[in-house]
């Protein structure tokens, strides 16, 4: 998928799991422009050392889902994790 960069978060580390992570705000332009938020886990927030906010890369990413069922009612949460950015 071919986005251009916008943001990149802070890197977000978790004390108890030495679990790390950074968000990737994206855009894929055109007529109707779309907005994602990518997540690079562990050892893939190395990839983005060289990321320039502003250009265009392509990213991989796997889809992952879940469901939280609370007070009777449910949730879904969807995310886009990246394994690879050129």
């Amino acid at each position: 998928m071919r986005v251009k960069v916008l943001n990149i978060s802070e890197l977000k580390t978790f004390e108890n799991s030495k679990f790390s992570k950074v968000h990737v705000e994206g855009l894929i332009e055109g007529e109707y422009p779309q907005y994602f938020l990518f997540e690079f886990l562990k050892d893939n927030v190395k990839l983005l050392e060289n990321v320039i906010i502003g250009n265009y890369y392509t990213i991989s990413f796997n889809l992952r889902g879940s469901k939280l069922v609370k007070d009777a009612k449910e949730m879904f949460f969807v995310s886009l994790v990246a394994w690879k950015i050129q």
